[in-house]
């Protein structure tokens, strides 16, 4: 805090120009340090979740992504999802009858 009361004292004097132009000099400063702070968190966010997946093969994430789905949910999934896929993507029409 008194860091802050030093370079306030040392502004004094001031034209309101220069106060302007330190008030834009500090609030450029500001955002780039948000800024900065919100690509670490977000980096930290994604390196802890490649953590999570790491050493699993897919089928195990595809099991602990799917474990909070309920029944009701995968019973309203199509049965022929595989081989009507392009009917499901992009509504072509079924490939077979069935």
């Amino acid at each position: 805090m008194q860091e802050a009361e030093n370079i306030v004292q040392a502004a004094t004097g001031l034209s309101a120009e220069e106060y302007r132009m330190l008030a834009d000099f500090l609030t450029q400063r500001l955002k780039l340090a948000q800024a900065q702070e919100n690509i670490k968190n977000i980096e930290t966010a994604e390196a802890e979740e490649n953590a999570q997946w790491s050493g699993k093969s897919i089928l195990q994430i595809a099991d602990e992504l799917n474990a909070g789905v309920p029944a009701e949910e995968i019973a309203q999934h199509p049965k022929d999802g595989a081989a009507e896929h392009d009917h499901y993507i992009y509504g072509t029409p079924k490939r077979s009858a069935g």
